[in-house]
């Protein structure tokens, strides 16, 4: 799946955006509250700094621009969000044939990293999606990854990274059988009647 990179790496990137405009909100909140006491301070003993209210302007211009970051990055969520739904399988749930094909080909062992990358030693008695459902992953076969009990529990909260795919591949290669595809991911075309803007 090609574009597996590039959609791991606009939503690390998109989660990252977010962060810092909140951290940057929040710092610049902090640094308005306080001009705030100081111009109270002096409205309550009557004397007024030189600068007056137009120290505020420097605090406030602090707030617009995280503010309007955050914003940005949450409607982007929003977005991916939507694309993701109108991407995601009518079937979630892989069948029985695709099940026992999938442990077949996988040696009854889970597919998937355990400590110092190496593949884990647990029995496969699931199927999960590399791509997860929820983000368009498909119910096929180029989608199905064998999977003990813990990495079924474990795999639904992430994405997989890029080079998480590619050690499976090369995983793969020594266990699959002859002329089996060792590609692993696939994702959905959106369906249904999307804008245009939605389709990328």
């Amino acid at each position: 799946m090609a574009g597996l990179g590039r959609i791991y790496w606009q939503r690390t990137g998109l989660r990252g955006l977010a962060v810092l405009a909140a951290a940057w909100l929040a710092a610049g909140l902090l640094g308005t509250g306080g001009s705030l006491a100081v111009l109270a301070g002096e409205a309550a003993s009557g004397r007024p700094g030189p600068d007056g209210p137009g120290r505020l302007l420097g605090p406030a211009a602090a707030i617009v621009l995280p503010g309007l970051l955050l914003g940005l990055a949450g409607a982007a969520a929003l977005i991916q969000r939507s694309q993701d739904r109108l991407r995601r399988d009518p079937r979630r749930q892989f069948s029985r044939e695709q099940l026992r094909e999938g442990l077949d080909r996988a040696g009854g062992t889970c597919e998937l990293e355990a400590a110092y990358r190496r593949r884990c030693a647990r029995a496969a008695a699931h199927g999960i999606h590399f791509l997860p459902w929820s983000c368009g992953g498909s119910t096929t076969m180029e989608n199905f990854v064998a999977a003990c009990s813990r990495h079924r529990r474990l795999w639904k909260f992430g994405l997989p990274s890029p080079a998480v795919r590619r050690r499976l591949e090369e995983r793969r290669r020594g266990y699959f059988p002859a002329g089996v595809p060792v590609a692993a991911g696939e994702r959905n075309p959106v369906s249904g009647r999307a804008p245009a803007w939605l389709s990328g």
